[in-house]
């Protein structure tokens, strides 16, 4: 009859790139994606072929590349960064996270007048 028919696709099951890897929208919204558009990264190609290997998308490697080989595990990472940070000598100001009071000092370098604490 010549007349084209326009939806909406679902957005948990048709997701953008941001919605699928920032978002995570299709978790929120309990549905499996059947397709994932790979949006504009800044590494280009490469960023968006890491981004779909990293969340099992992109299967050009053979079985082996995921499965065999030799791999690192950490376990108990907390417990080691805690033990790593409580063995440094830092001044106390480092730990509040407030910064220096002088906002001439260097760490304020850069900051436009008007966002200066």
């Amino acid at each position: 009859d010549g007349r084209v028919k326009v939806g909406l696709l679902p957005q948990g099951e048709f997701a953008q790139g941001h919605t699928f890897f920032v978002q995570q929208a299709h978790r929120a919204l309990g549905a499996a994606p059947v397709h994932v558009h790979v949006t504009y990264t800044l590494s280009g190609d490469y960023g968006k072929r890491f981004r779909l290997q990293s969340a099992g998308l992109w299967r050009s490697e053979p079985r082996a590349y995921y499965e065999e080989g030799r791999f690192l595990q950490v376990v108990g990472m907390r417990d080691l960064v805690l033990e790593l940070l409580a063995r440094l000598e830092l001044p106390p100001r480092v730990w509040a996270c407030d910064g220096p009071a002088d906002t001439e000092a260097p760490f304020f370098e850069g900051v436009p007048p008007d966002r200066l604490p």
